[in-house]
């Protein structure tokens, strides 16, 4: 557990006349500032609103728009690559936009991405304009990308976990439209976070708080080795987790004194031996009231098994299943141990 932290945002926010921000130009040197807004277009007044119409043409099938966001930025603004949990039909209505595109898999192996729990989720650590990326990314330089631009008028159909890095291409301010719809993917995920909500927050409730540290891994060890499927399955998961996302904590430049402050948490940690003697306690704990019957173990194993088979649909699809079990982890971890923000 990791606390006391402060993580400082890497922008500013400031309130713009809107004729300033579409007067940005690049050849103004001196006084050129990147910008970007963001907002709903429910905000726009209503001859506006009136000109955009309904926009539940571009939502999957089935599926009505959830929002409808207005994208403005000024020449080479750039938004991290990144991806989101919805369907988007992303479109172009003034200047061009530039897209590298990543299928899910690329993404979860290649780009870093930050913890689920850090403020930047979802999206990656790595800088694509930078060369001395490819000594802290390694696996960056394998990247497999697509890569279009978009001229006004054009949409961009960009499924769940594929992740996208976009910037503003040309001399001229962008204005964009993106249509965001539910997703299957959505749906299992809030499903697996508020049951586990639920499940931990009662057994936390009943026998949890009185945990010693050695206990709360030794629950934390075996869920997830349950919900992974085996020892096996589990070690491969979180060594990945491990080499993409946590390795490179210390590199978050938003928080002052990490390294310190993650040296001074593993120092803390109890030993492989305290583990195994504190889960011979643990497994025998009686939970009542739970929606599961038995030992806290087997009613574990009941939980673990229920949330394995939410995810099987998934295995097909090797990124999806990896962000969204990766996610389910950590936010477990944050429940049982205590959160890393």
């Amino acid at each position: 557990m990791l606390s006391n932290l402060s993580w400082a945002h890497a922008w500013e926010e400031h309130v713009v006349p809107t004729e300033l921000f579409f007067k940005e130009r690049v050849g103004d040197a001196d006084n050129f500032r990147r910008m970007y807004a963001m907002f709903s277009a429910r905000h726009l007044p209503d001859a506006l609103q009136s000109d955009i119409g309904s926009m539940d043409g571009l939502s999957a099938v089935w599926n009505p728009p959830l929002e409808l966001n207005v994208w403005m930025g000024t020449p080479t603004m750039t938004t991290p690559a990144h991806f989101d949990w919805v369907h988007n039909f992303y479109t172009q209505i003034v200047g061009r936009k530039r897209f590298i595109i990543m299928k899910p898999e690329e993404g979860l192996n290649k780009l870093y991405p930050f913890t689920f729990l850090h403020p930047s989720a979802r999206q990656s650590r790595v800088d694509f304009f930078s060369l001395n990326e490819r000594e802290k990314f390694p696996e960056f330089k394998n990247l497999q990308t697509y890569e279009v631009v978009l001229e006004p008028g054009d949409v961009l159909y960009i499924p769940p976990f594929y992740w996208h890095h976009v910037s503003v291409a040309g001399d001229d301010v962008s204005v964009s439209l993106s249509t965001h719809s539910d997703s299957h993917q959505t749906r299992v995920r809030g499903s697996l976070l508020r049951t586990a909500e639920v499940f931990w927050g009662h057994v936390l409730k009943s026998v949890g708080f009185s945990w010693t540290l050695a206990e709360k891994v030794s629950a934390l060890q075996y869920f997830v080795t349950e919900v992974c499927g085996s020892e096996k399955n589990a070690h491969r998961m979180l060594s990945h987790m491990i080499s993409t996302r946590w390795e490179q904590m210390e590199l978050d430049d938003g928080v002052d004194g990490l390294k310190e402050l993650i040296d001074e948490a593993s120092s803390a940690f109890p030993s492989e031996q305290d583990v195994v003697e504190a889960w011979e306690r643990v497994r025998r704990s009686d939970v009542m009231g739970s929606a599961y019957d038995g030992s806290l173990e087997e009613q574990m194993s009941a939980f673990a098994d229920e949330k394995r088979k939410e995810l099987e649909p998934f295995k097909e699809e090797r990124g999806a299943h990896g962000i969204i079990l990766g996610e389910f982890i950590e936010y477990i971890s944050s429940q049982i141990i205590g959160s890393l923000s």
